[in-house]
């Protein structure tokens, strides 16, 4: 404060023009921390809304409608004690469109989608997609947009109708649970006798599978070896090699004689040629000219 002509004058305090600098890059460098974080979740989130959407709009698996109680025809094996995917009473329970699903709707968004897999009171309930080059749906959603957590999808040169003895499905592994981000909880006996069962759906057949074996491997190793003869000696050679990896052994052991999935996704530890593979194999189907 200072007199002039013997009147007080209030000056104002000078500002600290470094503080003001600091402020502001703190400002910021804030809001973009908070772009880069909501662009890098952006995909996750839709995602999550798109997968909601259409599971909603196309398929009906409630009260495991579509899920035919497995009685195990293929194998000749008795159900795991812990375990009803179907969450029947052992009664077939079959949906108006026959095995739970609006094909029809499926093809009209994306022509590539070639079938369905749902493991019950789990994540994993997403269309199976066939593009023409083998890692287009590694980076795109189901409804053939853009996305980096892409879709389940078949390896290049897999039959349409998924007929081989040995198909290989593949899906990221998400840390938020999508896609096959919850494969590896296989690695617990507990957690398999609660979802022994996998089902894999097309427009003409409902077939469910049982999970034998789950471990980790090599992208390169004979896991994921295919172009097997259901029954052969080599197809029965390669059933016992993945036996001998698995973490544990189960009811569930091939004979040779039924189809076998594998499921695929990146182990759990970010090693780059790290794998963590589920084998399931068929022990029941439901055709549709059958239900008809």
């Amino acid at each position: 404060m200072r007199k002039i002509a013997g009147i007080k004058i209030q000056e104002k305090k000078k500002r600290n023009p470094f503080l003001w600098l600091l402020l502001a890059l703190f400002v910021f460098g804030a809001a973009g921390m908070f772009f880069f974080a909501a662009k890098e979740e952006l995909p996750y989130v839709i995602a999550a809304i798109k997968n909601a959407q259409i599971q909603d709009g196309y398929t009906n698996f409630e009260d495991g409608a579509g899920n035919p109680e497995p009685n195990n025809a293929l194998s000749g094996q008795d159900k795991p004690g812990g375990g009803n995917a179907a969450g029947g009473n052992g009664v077939q329970e079959l949906p108006q469109d026959w095995n739970g699903i609006d094909w029809q709707g499926l093809r009209n968004m994306n022509e590539d989608i070639i079938g369905w897999i749902q493991i019950p009171d789990t994540s994993i309930n997403y269309a199976i997609l066939k593009g023409t080059r083998g890692d287009y749906y590694l980076n795109h959603h189901m409804d053939g947009t853009y996305n980096i957590l892409g879709s389940i999808f078949l390896q290049a040169g897999s039959p349409d109708d998924m007929s081989d003895a040995h198909m290989i499905l593949y899906g990221h592994n998400m840390a938020s649970g999508q896609m096959f981000g919850e494969l590896s909880n296989y690695g617990s006996v507990d957690f398999w006798k609660i979802h022994p069962y996998v089902y894999i759906y097309t427009p003409d057949k409902t077939t469910t599978f049982a999970v034998y074996a789950a471990y980790g491997t090599k992208d390169n190793s004979s896991t994921y070896t295919t172009g097997y003869t259901l029954g052969s000696r080599e197809y029965k050679k390669w059933i016992a090699y993945t036996l001998e990896q698995a973490a544990y052994r189960t009811e569930f052991e091939p004979d040779g004689d039924a189809q076998i999935f594998t499921l695929s996704t990146c182990a759990d530890y970010g090693v780059q040629n790290d794998r963590y593979v589920v084998h399931c194999v068929a022990i029941d189907e439901v055709t549709k000219e059958s239900v008809e």
